[in-house]
């Protein structure tokens, strides 16, 4: 997560994923069909960051084998909920989170 500029304060759970069974309202943000026939794991991490209510921030990092093949991020009681982790700096100048 050292690319995406987020700061892990613990690591939540560790799941796997069969792709026939993937949540459809994330495929916008992460592309699974490359990994059709593969293990995913799905680990999310609660993160340093807070959002200006103070509410929590996770990200949720899919994996293949030890390859982070996506992820997004999870804003606790937020609409639509689920963004980008490239969009921190955006999120920060929209007021949503503090830096």
């Amino acid at each position: 997560m050292k690319g995406w500029i987020w700061h892990v304060e613990d690591k939540i759970g560790k799941a796997k994923l069969e792709t026939k069974s993937a949540d459809p309202s994330i495929a916008a943000i992460v592309d699974l069909k490359p990994y059709a026939n593969e293990e995913i794991y799905i680990t999310t991490y609660l993160l340093k960051e807070k959002q200006k209510t103070g509410k929590q921030i996770y990200a949720v990092i899919y994996q293949v084998d030890e390859d982070i093949v996506g992820g997004y991020g999870h804003l606790e009681d937020w609409l639509p909920g689920v963004f980008s982790l490239k969009d921190k700096e955006r999120l920060i100048g929209e007021g949503t989170i503090t830096k």
